[in-house]
């Protein structure tokens, strides 16, 4: 009889860490959400603010969604080069100078682009 009052305490607690789990998901995926958001924040304002470190050139919002559209063709021929996979990939081009042509990342914890050579 012990082990089966042992067994139901921990059903109990079982299923009260899976309903405080679930009572919390909306929130987690709302400060989900809000920390992208605030990434997105600070990557427009450093291009906004920034210069090219290769030429100097300001980079402005033109570099990021050059730079989304080479990612998102990289991404496009991965898919169509080995098909049902799916990959890990890591964003190493984050903005390109729209005069010189170079491929930059972004530093968040410094704010600031650096030229890769991905």
């Amino acid at each position: 009889m012990a082990t089966h009052r042992l067994f139901e305490r921990s059903n109990l607690v079982l299923n009260m860490v899976a309903i405080a789990l679930i009572l919390a998901l909306p929130v987690l995926v709302l400060l989900a959400a809000a920390g992208h958001g605030l990434y997105l924040y600070r990557l427009r304002a450093a291009a906004n603010r920034a210069g090219c470190p290769a030429c100097g050139h300001r980079l402005g919002t033109e570099a990021l969604r050059q730079a989304d559209q080479y990612w998102q063709g990289h991404l496009d021929e991965l898919r169509r080069t080995y098909p049902g996979i799916r990959f890990r990939v890591v964003r190493l081009i984050h903005a390109i100078c729209t005069e010189c042509r170079s491929n930059l990342f972004f530093d968040e914890k410094a704010g600031t682009f650096t030229k890769t050579q991905a």
